[in-house]
């Protein structure tokens, strides 16, 4: 792979189903949602989200999906794809994109994510 060629897929209708299984699979670490959600749930969501010009949704080499909604950004990578650094490229590349004026909202039993996010900082602050 070429070193502009992006791992950043915009998100499309047909990975709906996808992204609500990653939700669905670590939903015990969000802050809001505490039991998996509905297929009707999520397609209400994803629609009232996919106008919304603060609202930028990705899949990262098709096997974590990466959001910034305001400002905010979380991360779900696939249980299949975990602890290969996918969270931590998916970040730095979506900070390259958009611009690194963002914020985390992470449980404080989260380490793993804690952990990614103190990596991307040390990355992103090492190449500014």
């Amino acid at each position: 792979m070429s070193v502009n060629q992006s791992k950043l897929i915009k998100v499309a209708r047909k990975d709906w189903d996808y992204i609500l299984s990653l939700r669905n699979s670590n939903h015990e670490y969000f802050l809001t949602q505490n039991t998996p959600i509905t297929k009707k749930e999520h397609y209400a969501y994803m629609e009232r989200k996919k106008n919304d010009p603060n609202y930028h949704q990705y899949l990262y080499d098709k096997k974590c999906y990466i959001r910034i909604d305001n400002k905010d950004i979380s991360v779900i990578t696939d249980p299949k794809f975990r602890r290969m650094g996918l969270a931590t490229d998916a970040i730095v590349e979506l900070c390259r994109l958009h611009g690194t004026k963002y914020f985390a909202t992470i449980r404080m039993d989260n380490i793993t994510s804690f952990n990614v996010f103190y990596k991307v900082m040390n990355i992103l602050s090492d190449h500014a």
